[in-house]
């Protein structure tokens, strides 16, 4: 579903870059920045977890992209 809203927003919406690990994730769990970052990103069950929903979102804008 977050594949689709991007689709129908992507004229409307500004991004830009953010490091979701270095802000998001240590203000929730009151870590120290650095340290959370490489503990997630060394850890295969949150690999698997970011995949789950990601490789979805993927494949839907791919299609997209090549319609």
């Amino acid at each position: 579903m977050v594949a689709e809203l991007v689709l129908m927003l992507k004229d409307k919406v500004q991004t830009k870059d953010v490091d979701w690990l270095a802000w998001e994730d240590p203000f929730i769990y009151s870590r120290n920045p650095q340290e959370l970052k490489k503990e997630k990103e060394e850890s295969k069950e949150e690999i698997r977890k970011r995949l789950s929903y990601v490789i979805p979102m993927l494949q839907l804008l791919n299609a997209v992209a090549n319609t």
